[in-house]
Parts: C-alpha cells; structure tokens; sequence
C-alpha cells in the first residue's frame, strides 16, 4: 500500500502491511506549518506582550509612582520658594537656632583642637630646650639635636625659628651661669640658626619684652650674652631697647 496523509487540521501516516495483517495508523492532531510560515498564535500572543509592557503593574507599584512623583515635586522647590512659605517663627527655628548652635559646637571642636596642638607644642618646644642645654658644649650632639626638632616642628613655618630660640635662651638665661664657656655654647647656636645679628638682637629683645619686669635679672643676663656674642654696630644697636628696660 501507498503512504497516505489525512487533511487537516491533522496529520495521519498509514504503514504498508501484508494482506491479513491489520493496517498501523499513525495520527497527529498538530498541523505542520510550512517552512518559512509563522505559527499566528505566537506571533499574536509575543505582540500582546510587546504592546502591553505593565500588564502585570499592581496596585501597589502605582502607589510608589505616585509618592516619587510627589517626593520630586517636593524637592524641585527652590531655597527661595520655601523661604517665602515660611514665616518669621520657621525660619528662627529651622534656620537660626541650628545654625547657631552647629557654630558653638564647630567653635568648641576647633578651640579644643586648638588647645591641644599649643599644649603638645609647649611640650616640644620644653623638650628641645631641655635637650640643648644637657649637651652643652657638645657642639655635635647639639647640632643632632637642632636638626630633629627642626624637623618636629616645621609645620609652624615662618614662626619655628623665633619660636625654639626664645624658648631656648629663656631656659638658658636660667641655669646656666655666665661663663666664657656658656657664651661660647650661645654663639653656636645663633650659628645654627642662620641668624642676622640684628635679626638675632631683634629676637632678644622681643624675649625680654615677653617676660616683663619680674624677670628683670634674666633680661639683663641675656644682654650681657647678646652683647659679647654680637660684634656689628647693627647688632649692638639693636640691643639698645634691651638697655633701656
């Protein structure tokens, strides 16, 4: 027997048998597109997915929409805008007081950090005196000795200079006697700093105007020092203030 194929919408397929044996059929109800032809139903069903992209937005996602938008809403306006909503209690209370508030403690903070940055420098201003004056005469160790402070306190600038000397000289005036061998100590560390001697004089007199007339005695010892290290007339004229103290 021929093969034979039963119309649509399905599809029957008939195997040859022998006379006397039953004939085998075998059916499908699927339709066979041709090649090339779409199934319609898919393209359907794909362009009703395309064509309705939110068919499962809820409720709920409509909710959230709807508080953005107004959350946008809200932040587009403008300082301005919400300064002319305010009245005269509102923008005290929302404005002024924190404002005055966040200053005092930005203030404190800054004065607190403050404090301690002029204590630990105190602290290291003493130390580098202390350390000059126990290698006395021990121009090496004394050199070692600048240099690391030097380094300690380079953040203070312009004012490191000024600053270690008369921290020095004030805690020299008041342990070490006069001697030819302190003004020799004295003279190399002008040396180390790289002073002018009026610039050097200039600083002497700027000390003793610090400590004040109960200090007197220190002041005179550090014009005695100053005028046997300082030998130019610019620096022996620059001492003059001290003299009249």
């Amino acid at each position: 027997q021929k093969l034979r194929a039963a119309p649509s919408p399905g599809r029957r397929i008939v195997l040859p048998s022998q006379p006397g044996e039953r004939t085998v059929v075998f059916a499908s109800s699927t339709t066979l597109a041709a090649p090339g032809v779409e199934d319609e139903t898919a393209v359907t069903s794909q362009d009703q997915e395309d064509a309705d992209p939110y068919g499962d937005f809820t409720l709920q996602d409509n909710e959230a929409m709807q508080r953005y938008q107004e959350y946008k809403e809200k932040k587009s306006l403008t300082i301005e805008d919400r300064l002319k909503q305010m009245d005269f209690q509102d923008v005290v209370s929302t404005l002024i007081i924190p404002s005055i508030f966040g200053f005092a403690a930005l203030r404190w903070g800054f004065n607190r950090a403050r404090g301690k940055v002029v204590e630990k420098t105190d602290d290291t201003l003493d130390s580098f005196a202390s350390e000059m004056i126990y290698h006395d005469g021990d121009f090496e160790e004394m050199k070692l000795c600048f240099k690391d402070y030097s380094k300690k306190l380079a953040w203070m600038g312009p004012k490191k200079t000024p600053a270690m000397l008369k921290r020095y000289l004030q805690m020299y005036s008041k342990k070490k006697t006069v001697s030819p061998q302190s003004i020799t100590s004295l003279s190399y560390v002008f040396s180390l700093f790289q002073l002018s001697e009026e610039k050097a004089a200039q600083i002497l007199v700027s000390l003793c105007r610090e400590m004040g007339d109960e200090k007197i005695a220190s002041a005179g010892k550090l014009l005695f020092f100053g005028s046997r290290i300082l030998k130019s007339p610019e620096g022996k004229a620059a001492l003059v203030p001290i003299r009249d103290m």
